[in-house]
């Protein structure tokens, strides 16, 4: 009965859709150019033609050869256009990271955490003139001193596997351009570019309204930046959709094989909105790495990593207060189950207080790694979230009014909200109708 609900379900969901194709006619928005769909054929046929051979021959390398030659190619283009070392040194800070993070957690977490933890370090350092390439390369060699046996499993080659590769690949090829964005060129890749050649965080917030708000995602751009170029930081934002959809791949194990969890991060990863944050320096990759990093890692029991990964992410977005309290209902739900399963006689001995400390240490970490933008801030202006709510903090460095007003924000919930999200996307996201994705 439940297969057939869910049946009836899809094919309901399925004749909305071709309604709102029909309707929308978004194929008649300026998406592709010619010579666009003339590289990209040829980009999918090299591709599918490589996977398949691969596939027919040799299953079991199918990820670590696809891995190389996207390497080898990612090397060959940049040391045309950028710098030949550019792969290495994304790879290098993201190894670093992981490295880490293995003191604070497990798996792709460790990861995450890692990354937190550069983020917050470096939020501190940009403040002072010590933000130099040389510098970053030695202090990010330093969690390799830790000697291990990586234990990382690698999906079996298959057509789903195939199929999520493909999808990354091509965010991929724009990932590897310069940065043209508005976004990234007024601030993203400035920020970055300016501690580079000062040594510091030197923009001043008299001059530049958004010098105070909360960088953690540009943070971790500079990190790249400083040891590889531009091209560096836009690979890791690159890496960070990767991150992403390994997380949407581990979770979807809970119910689907791998191939089918491969499909489901795929579709994920096949987003068009996730075009435009990954082919740009937006930091919403870096920002959804740490959200969706601290709910796996809460869910999974480990409240310290969700604390430090939810305060890393109200480190790169106000916004992540949207986030807060299903965070608290998860982490209060694993913290009562932990205290419960050591049963009544342990409450009077030092396990319960260990188990109390348990749940301070998440809450102290979050306010620890999300404090350095605000705090800074409110020292600066007396309005710890400037240039915004400045007719509630009335700092005198900025208008007494709202005059940071998001239009797009703003637009009320519509009773359609969800068809209207997808097939009239631009009235809600920076982009083109269609941006949200169909697959869901």
């Amino acid at each position: 009965m439940r297969r057939r609900i869910a049946y009836l379900a899809l094919a309901a969901m399925a004749v909305w859709a071709v309604y709102g194709f029909a309707r929308g006619h978004l194929f008649a928005q300026p998406v592709w150019t010619p010579e666009g769909l003339e590289r990209f054929a040829i980009f999918t046929a090299v591709y599918w033609l490589i996977a398949a051979i691969l596939l027919s021959a040799q299953r079991k390398w199918f990820v670590p050869i696809m891995a190389a030659l996207a390497f080898a190619y990612s090397t060959w283009w940049c040391a045309d256009v950028f710098h030949w070392w550019a792969p290495l040194a994304a790879i290098y800070f993201l190894g670093s990271c992981w490295m880490l993070g293995r003191w604070f957690a497990r798996g792709v977490i460790a990861l995450i955490a890692g990354l937190a933890i550069w983020v917050f370090l470096i939020s501190i350092a940009v403040h002072f003139g010590v933000n130099r390439g040389w510098a970053y390369a030695i202090a990010f060699a330093v969690p390799f001193a830790a000697r291990f046996r990586p234990n990382v499993a690698i999906p079996r080659g298959s057509w789903g596997t195939a199929a999520l590769g493909y999808v990354l690949a091509t965010h991929l090829m724009v990932a590897l351009k310069p940065e043209v964005s508005s976004d990234g060129l007024a601030m993203h890749l400035a920020i970055p570019q300016m501690i580079g050649r000062s040594g510091r965080f030197a923009f001043d917030f008299h001059q530049y309204s958004w010098a105070l708000m909360p960088m953690g995602g540009d943070f971790a751009f500079t990190a790249a930046y400083l040891v590889g170029g531009e091209a560096a930081a836009r690979l890791l934002n690159f890496a960070m959709l990767f991150v992403l959809a390994a997380i949407v791949y581990r979770a979807s194990l809970k119910w689907l094989s791998e191939s089918k969890a491969a499909i489901a991060a795929a579709l994920f990863a096949s987003t068009p909105l996730t075009e435009l944050v990954t082919g740009s320096l937006f930091v919403e990759n870096v920002w959804a790495v740490f959200i969706a990093g601290a709910g796996i890692a809460l869910a999974d029991g480990e409240l310290a990593a969700g604390g430090m990964l939810l305060g890393a992410a109200f480190a790169t977005k106000v916004g992540t207060s949207a986030y807060l309290l299903p965070a608290v209902v998860i982490g209060a739900i694993r913290w009562t189950a932990d205290f419960h399963a050591h049963g009544a006689p342990a409450r009077q001995t030092g396990v319960a207080i260990t188990t109390r400390l348990k749940a301070a240490l998440p809450v102290a970490l979050l306010i620890a790694f999300a404090a350095p933008p605000y705090l800074n801030a409110f020292l600066k202006t007396g309005n710890p979230l400037f240039p915004f709510e400045n007719q509630i903090f009335r700092s005198p460095d900025f208008e007494p009014l709202d005059v940071m007003h998001d239009v797009i924000a703003s637009k009320p919930p519509a009773r359609d909200g969800f068809y209207a999200a997808t097939f009239h996307s631009s009235e809600y996201v920076e982009g083109q109708d269609g941006a949200f994705g169909f697959q869901y």
